[in-house]
């Protein structure tokens, strides 16, 4: 969202212009130097959230990423010399059966925001060589091993939704391998399609049901057009400030 606002600064500027001004009612009243003060502040403000993002993402990381590369969806990671106590050791042997390994739970949605956050051209030094390329095909390496989820094909909770992350995954790395996983994913939700369809509470939607199927089946013949509903912006739309 940060980065939409990037590409339409001056219409945003503008907007916040006439939203605040009661006196204005039409553009050909605006002054262009008033624009353009607006428009320094909103970018500083802006600049000062991209930076906050990549801070907080850094300290989610710290202490929620598992030794697979799986990120804990609500219960803090403890650390390292905290690990004797018996609780803990049985705590982490608990999370370890119970992992989850999709968008809404798990490192999935992460792995987009990551490449979503490499691909800005003042990325923090830091974060770029912490987590590179190797950070993330270890991350996707974790759904290809865990992701075929027995949840149905939605987007949220299901194989399309962890299939979609390998295609995002291709595009960043060029890597054909990501493309092969992506495309198993399609062909075994396509082989047991009657097996999963009725899984969902609402087989039919887009973040439970097939509906997000259709939406991965399309992205597999034409990868360059990904991008996750509801959570990114497609390439078409918008062009990064990156």
């Amino acid at each position: 969202l940060i980065i939409f606002f990037y590409k339409y600064i001056n219409d945003l500027s503008i907007s916040l212009i006439l939203c605040y001004n009661d006196e204005l009612i039409n553009l050909n009243d605006l002054d262009e130097n008033e624009i353009n003060k607006c428009k320094n502040v909103v970018i500083s403000k802006l600049d000062d959230n991209i930076k906050l993002i990549y801070k907080v993402v850094d300290e989610i990381f710290q202490f929620y990423l598992t030794d697979e590369y799986n990120v804990y969806s609500s219960v803090r990671r403890k650390h390292k010399s905290e690990e004797k106590d018996n609780v803990i050791d049985n705590f982490k042997k608990k999370k370890k059966k119970e992992q989850l390994i999709q968008w809404c739970h798990g490192n999935v949605g992460f792995i987009i925001l990551l490449i979503e956050l490499l691909k800005y051209k003042y990325v923090p030094i830091y974060f770029k060589e912490k987590y590179n390329h190797e950070f993330l095909e270890n991350m996707g390496y974790l759904i290809w091993e865990k992701g075929l989820l027995y949840k149905g094909f939605g987007l949220c909770h299901g194989i399309s939704g962890n299939g979609i992350v390998f295609l995002y995954l291709y595009n960043l790395t060029n890597d054909k391998k990501w493309y092969i996983m992506a495309l198993k994913y399609a062909l075994f939700s396509i082989k047991y399609f009657k097996k999963f369809y009725n899984i969902p509470d609402r087989p039919d939607s887009l973040y439970e049901g097939y509906a997000g199927l259709i939406v991965f089946l399309s992205f597999v013949l034409k990868p360059d057009l990904t991008y996750f509903l509801g959570y990114d912006f497609p390439n078409s739309i918008i062009s990064t400030h990156m």
